[in-house]
């Protein structure tokens, strides 16, 4: 199983002989891409007392504990935390876009839903007055029949009077002419016989006369009685009928303003609706723009995974090639100075440095080729596999290419560290054999070719 581990030394330093070499066991490996903290277990480990304290090693551990093999965890760290950052960058964005998607789908639906309860009240509003509206017309044709009805009373009540009137008038005139009559009478004026008899016929109508005048006064106030009583009535009914008129008048202006709210509100709807086919259509160009600038980065994505291939490819064939200069370079000025002694520690401690790299690039390289066996049988069941078992064995596939892309990708930089490492030692080895007295052959420095700023 592969672990995460932290070298730590004691105080006595890397070439002292009690010196002890201890591995603090940091995360464990579930999966490819799950790692999980474990307790801090410590085991020792002789074979990174050439790595520095506090540095950080990829170490896979057997089911008895015994370290089987260490690799360096800078390059591969930074691998997964780039996976990482890209994986959660793009989590990230498609997260905002789709909060963003439904922030706006959220507003413009309670938009519309609130214009539309909107439009339901002012409807209920609307049918509310138009029901009122109806109401009062009815009761402005029972006022109006109402009105007709008193009006044609008081017409008939008016005749009555004047004829009462006409009638008294006429009474009146007799009892004058009646008066006059009585008058030359006591002064002793002496009556023909004409006069007596129109005498004698105004004393009989006068006293025929008596009985119709009582009878007619008593019809006059029987009728002046009823005025009045009409006229109680009409009063009341007329001052309603008034205020029915205020209230019409009211209400009209009401229902005047209600339709101009109404309008107002429909012309508003319009522009929101036209608002709308603008948004929508202004989405669409933004969605078009945005699939240009998706594509657009995609195209970038893949020039920049082309750069870093070709960045590998470069890198590898100068790691592979005696004629190119890359990497770390031995000071040899300083190497003729220092004691034979310590150049022969340097040289054994790097040596030891390149046949644990190597140990790992070869592991690393059978595991490679088994990653590639085990694709092989899968698409050789996939070819062979039923619809049902099908989905699994492609998934699994899937997962199987991952991590055979990660280790090949992995391994690429283990070698390329491997041979600049064998490079590294091979400048300090022809050196410590030079002083030693041995013949070394000379690399020409004049032909090789530096590509350290190709790369940069």
């Amino acid at each position: 199983m592969l672990y995460l581990a932290e070298v730590q030394k004691q105080k006595g330093g890397l070439l002292s002989g009690g010196a002890k070499t201890e591995l603090k066991l940091l995360a464990c490996q579930r999966t490819d891409q799950n790692w999980s903290t474990v307790s801090e277990e410590v085991i020792a480990a002789e074979d990174a007392s050439k790595l520095n304290d506090g540095a950080l090693v990829l170490v896979e551990l057997n089911p008895n504990r015994q370290v089987q093999r260490i690799q360096e965890a800078g390059r591969p760290l930074v691998n997964i935390l780039q996976n990482f950052s890209r994986q959660l960058e793009k989590f990230k964005l498609k997260e905002d876009e789709i909060d963003q998607w439904k922030q706006s789908l959220t507003f413009q639906a309670q938009e519309l839903n609130r214009r539309e309860m909107d439009m339901e009240v002012r409807s209920e509003q609307l049918q509310q007055l138009e029901e009122e509206l109806q109401h009062l017309e009815e009761q402005k044709q029972e006022v109006d029949t109402s009105r007709q009805e008193i009006e044609g009373l008081q017409t008939e009540i008016q005749r009555n009077r004047q004829e009462l009137e006409g009638a008294w008038e006429h009474l009146r005139g007799e009892q004058r002419r009646l008066e006059e009559r009585l008058a030359d009478f006591q002064q002793g004026t002496v009556l023909d016989e004409e006069q007596s008899r129109v005498m004698s016929e105004l004393l009989d109508r006068l006293s025929s006369a008596g009985t119709p005048t009582e009878t007619v006064r008593e019809h006059l106030d029987l009728a002046f009685e009823l005025v009045e009583k009409q006229q109680a009535i009409l009063t009341p009914h007329w001052q309603k009928l008034q205020e029915q008129k205020t209230a019409i008048a009211q209400q009209q202006e009401e229902v005047e303003r209600l339709s101009q709210t109404f309008s107002d509100r429909q012309n508003a709807l319009q522009e929101a609706q036209n608002s709308l086919v603008q948004q929508t259509g202004q989405l669409q160009i933004n969605t078009a723009n945005l699939n240009t600038k998706q594509e657009y980065a995609r195209i970038i994505k893949e020039q920049f995974r082309n750069a870093e291939e070709l960045y590998q490819q470069i890198h590898s064939l100068a790691a592979t090639s005696n004629d190119v200069v890359l990497g770390q370079q031995a000071d040899v000025e300083a190497l003729e100075k220092k004691p034979l002694e310590e150049l022969q520690k340097i040289v054994q401690e790097l040596q030891y440095k390149v046949e644990i790299d190597a140990s790992f690039v070869h592991d690393q390289e059978q595991e490679l080729k088994y990653k590639q066996e085990t694709i092989e049988e899968l698409q050789t069941k996939i070819n062979h596999a039923s619809d049902h078992d099908h989905i699994n064995l492609e998934l699994e596939l899937t997962d199987e290419k991952d991590l055979y892309q990660m280790l090949n990708s992995s391994l690429v930089g283990q070698r390329r560290n491997m041979l600049q490492h064998q490079k590294f030692l091979k400048q300090h080895q022809a050196v410590l054999l030079r002083r030693q007295g041995h013949t070394v052959v000379e690399e020409e420095s004049n032909n090789k070719i530096n590509l350290e700023p190709v790369l940069l």
